[in-house]
Parts: structure tokens; sequence; C-alpha cells
């Protein structure tokens, strides 16, 4: 059963296009790999660092309040109501990030300087007066000046009543209340509150109050990735900042729980300190750090792992394209050069076939820029010098016979009848003495060569030469 062969030129076309093909793949894939190690790496040391500047800035926003309330406190003594005022007004002025700073007396007095939405600073003071609230309200000068109160009566307003008041009057000591939305501002909030004590009596309370929507600001400052989020969430679930999401609903603050952002939801359904997540068949980086101090507030911060690992997954793609190209240049590379090969190769095989044959006029071989190849042009001329001077001997068509026949030549006996042939010079003797040896040489080549041609053309077997003469014979080998 005949073996089935491959053509040279696409055979190694295609071998080098597979071997090209595997190492580019092998390589963008190594790449890949290590790259994505490496993306990761400084994806979740970007987290630990957002994470914690997050915390830091978070910390340093609401963590001014206890020792503003205590210098407040520690000022000492019930001063009038002006000077009440300055009080908090300075303090406020001082510190960007306070949005009211007040003080609530244990008779129901009220003194408070906030920062309304629009921007500027007002003062708003309010007093209890035949069981009604009384508020006057001014707007703070850029010189310091107070504008005319305006007046409102009856506001319902008594600070006693408030949960920050209650909280700090049972736990005698600075609270944090959960976050509220501001009364009449549609904002949320965030209240310190530390009671001012005279002995054991409770003499009112100084609170500092927090507009949340600030810290939404900073965590849009903060969006560290094109799908990158920090969210602020208090440990009962309230969400204190969200860069996108609406954090107040019907005048109350969300709760997690109807948050609109589905990537929180699955981190925490997670772990609540999960560094990673899938939603939606999406993998998300993530990070959780509870703040130090202050309220019980966490940082979350997410992203998905796209974000960092694109411009890696398009290096790759520009690696496999590239690959891709090189492929394709290397086959047109590998079938020129094999067809350069391959053409002296078919064409020593066709000179091959005609030695076989005997058809051996032509001597010249086909030099090669390779050096194999020009080799076997050289071992094939000389082949061909041998058959040829075999050919003298033998005839050509006997030896095409035996070649043909594909059979082996054996070192055996058989008796045939054949035919005979002696020949010989007459007078040799006489002749070579008359002659040089290369007058000689010269007769006798042409005399062999003429004798030898018409036994081959004769079908008949030179056996030797001996001397002068010439012993051929018919009838064998066929």
């Amino acid at each position: 059963m005949s073996r089935r062969r491959f053509s040279y030129p696409i055979s190694l076309a295609v071998v080098v296009a597979v071997l090209i093909a595997l190492t580019g793949g092998w390589i963008a894939w190594w790449n890949y790999r290590s790259g994505e190690a490496n993306v990761r790496a400084l994806a979740d040391s970007l987290f630990d660092q957002i994470s914690r500047e997050t915390a830091a800035e978070t910390e340093a926003f609401v963590l001014r309040a206890p020792p503003a309330a205590e210098a407040l406190v520690n000022l000492g003594g019930a001063p009038a109501k002006d000077e009440l005022a300055h009080r908090v007004i300075a303090v406020l002025e001082a510190n960007p990030s306070f949005t009211w700073v007040s003080y609530s007396a244990s008779d129901g007095t009220f003194t408070g300087a906030y920062r309304p939405v629009g921007g500027g600073v007002k003062l708003n003071t309010s007093w209890i007066e035949d069981g009604k609230t009384v508020r006057d309200e001014r707007v703070i000068n850029a010189d310091g000046t107070w504008g005319a109160p305006e007046t409102t009566r009856d506001t319902l307003y008594d600070p006693r009543t408030r949960p920050f008041y209650t909280l700090a009057a049972a736990a005698r000591h600075g609270v944090w209340t959960a976050p509220y939305v501001f009364a009449g501002q549609e904002v949320p909030g965030i209240t310190y509150a530390l009671p001012n004590l005279h002995g054991s009596e409770l003499a009112g309370v100084f609170t500092i109050d927090f507009n949340l929507a600030r810290l939404s600001e900073l965590t849009r400052q903060l969006q560290f990735r094109e799908h990158g989020r920090v969210v602020l969430i208090s440990d009962d679930g309230v969400v204190i900042a969200h860069p996108s999401a609406p954090i107040v609903a019907n005048h109350e603050p969300i709760h997690v729980d109807a948050l609109a952002d589905p990537a929180v939801h699955a981190l925490l359904a997670a772990a609540p300190d999960a560094h990673g997540f899938t939603l939606a068949g999406e993998t998300f980086i993530a990070r959780t750090l509870a703040l130090t101090g202050g309220p019980a507030w966490r940082v979350v911060a997410y992203a998905p792992e796209s974000d960092f690992t694109a411009g890696l997954r398009d290096r790759v793609l520009a690696s496999l394209l590239i690959s891709l190209v090189a492929v394709v240049i290397a086959i047109i590379i590998a079938w020129l050069v094999a067809r350069r090969v391959s053409r002296p190769l078919i064409a020593l095989a066709g000179e091959m076939a005609k030695a076989g044959r005997l058809e051996l006029d032509e001597l010249q071989g086909r030099p090669s820029l390779f050096r194999e190849i020009d080799m076997m042009n050289t071992a094939l001329i000389q082949m061909k010098y041998g058959l040829r001077s075999f050919a003298r001997y033998v005839p050509r068509d006997l030896v095409r016979t035996l070649v043909a026949s594909g059979l082996d030549a054996e070192l055996t006996g058989e008796v045939r009848t054949l035919t005979v042939f002696f020949s010989d010079l007459v007078g040799f003797t006489a002749l070579a003495e008359s002659r040089t040896p290369e007058e000689l040489v010269k007769f006798l080549a042409t005399y062999f060569d003429d004798m030898s041609t018409i036994i081959a053309r004769e079908h008949g077997t030179v056996d030797k030469y001996m001397g002068d003469g010439i012993m051929a014979f018919w009838g064998a080998p066929t």
C-alpha cells in the first residue's frame, strides 16, 4: 500500500505557520496572564489606597466636630444671647466642613449659625414665648455685620424634643446621631451633640451638623475608574454618600436595601469584607474599610475588573493580530523559499530518472544557492560519469530493462547457450613499437570506443579488454 506524499512547499509553509501561531499564541497568553497578575496587584494596591484616602477624608470631614464642640463647652459660663451667636458664627466660619453650629438651652432657647444651600452664612435664633416658638433669622454679611431679622412666629420647633438633644441628655457625653434629613432643607445630615453640664445639671446641648451631600461630592471626586465607585454606608445600613444615586427619598435617608446600585447589593451579599464579587457574569474588585473614629461608618469601593484589564486585553488582541500578520508573511516567505528549494530538487529528481534510463548525454550540473543541493548536483554528475563508463560495456537497452524490472542483481550461475566474440589487432606489437605511448593510448581509445559502440548497438555485452583484444558475448543476461 503506497504511502501518501505531501508537497514540500505546502508542508513547509504549514509547519512554519503552525509554529509561529503556537509561539505567538503562547507568548500572548503568557503576557496576558503575567500582565493580569500585575494589573490585579496594582488594582489591589489602588483600592487599598482609595479606601484609606476616602476614610481619611471622611474622618477629617467629621472628626473636627468633637474638639470644636469641646471648645465651645470649655468657654464656660452662660454667655449673653449675642455673645453666644458670635461664638457659633466664629466656629462655623473657621470650619468649612460644618453646616450648622448651634446651642440648644434647657429652656428651649436655640441659637445657631448655618450655611444655606445657596451659600453664605445665616444666624437662626428662637425662643419659646407663651408656649409658641418665635424665630428670628438674619443674614451675616461678608463684613461680619448682621442683616435685619426675619421673624416667624409659632414654628412648632422645640430643640429639646429633637433626637440630638435627647441622645446627648441621656448619654451625658458626646454622641453622633443617625443620619436624618435637615428640616426645611431636604438634604441628608448627621449631628454631633455634646451636653453642656453644670455639675449634674444639663444646661443645654452644643451641636455641630454636617450636610452629607458634601460627602457625596467627595465620593464623586474620588472616582478612580470609569465605572469605579466609592460609597459610604453606616453600620445600620443607611447610605451616607454615593457619587450618583440619590440618598434621600420621601424626606428620609435611603437604606442600602433601597439603593439604586446593584453592585453594592452584590458586594454586601458576597461578604461585608469581600475583596471581589461577580455581577451579571462580570468580575468586580472591591474593598471595604471601617472608619476608625467618629460615626460607625464604612467605606465601600468597587470597580469592574475590566476597567483595569481593558488596556491589557487590547494589547493582547494587538499581539494576536501582529502574530496573525506574521503568520501570513511567514507562509508567503516559507512558500517562496520552499519553491526555491523544491525546483532544483524536482530538477534533480528528473535528472536522476534520466540517469536511471541511461540518458547520459547532458553531464552539466545546475548550481544552487543551497550547499546540500549543490552537493547532490555534484554527486549526480559523478554518478552520470560512472554510468556513462559502465554503458560502454553493457548495452543501454539491457541496463534500462534491468532497471525497469526492479530486481536486484544476484551473484548466481546459469547455463545458457551464448555467442562469444573475440577480436584482436593484427601486427599490434610492431604497431606499438612504432608509436609513442600517447599516440598508442589515443589509438586504442578510439578503437575500443568504436568497437564497444558497435557491440552495444548489436545488443552484445563487452566482457573485458585484453591488451588490444576484446571479448564480448550475446545471449546473456537476457
